[in-house]
């Protein structure tokens, strides 16, 4: 991991940087407490677990390279990177209670991100695959759109 971190932090503006950060938030999602190498590092923990104050949080630098990502001209590194973002559950876009209300949160980063990856959608109808059309998430999320 030392050796891709100083190499994204060498490398030039561009689209092999834009690879790299794609990369490197792979493996950080993974070492966070969204990914599955969370639970074989810390037996007993459970995705509603966080990092720790002496720990780096990984759900964070996840974020900080996708953002980076998504800037590629390469379309299906945009979208990869895009469809990531919207799937990070650190800033969650709604409450769906049990009496059928459903509580927005426009400003959070999921809801921002689905947003990206909904115009993403609509504009690059021949990029994004069937399962991503098809997604009950960006569904409801459209419809819940103003």
């Amino acid at each position: 991991m030392a050796d891709r971190l100083n190499r994204y932090n060498l490398a030039r503006e561009g689209a092999a940087k834009q690879q790299m950060a794609y990369d490197l938030a792979v493996r950080y999602y993974q070492a966070s407490c969204y990914g599955d190498c969370w639970f074989l590092t810390h037996y007993y923990s459970s995705v509603m677990d966080s990092a720790r104050s002496w720990e780096k949080d990984f759900a964070a630098e996840t974020v900080k390279y996708l953002n980076v990502a998504k800037r590629s001209d390469d379309l299906q590194l945009r979208y990869h990177s895009v469809y990531a973002l919207a799937f990070m559950p650190v800033d969650k876009w709604a409450e769906f209670e049990y009496d059928g209300k459903v509580i927005l949160y426009p400003h959070s980063a999921q809801y921002e991100a689905l947003y990206e990856l909904s115009l993403f959608a609509m504009a690059y109808p021949n990029v994004v695959d069937e399962y991503t059309r098809r997604c009950d998430v960006l569904k409801r999320y459209e419809y819940y759109l103003p």
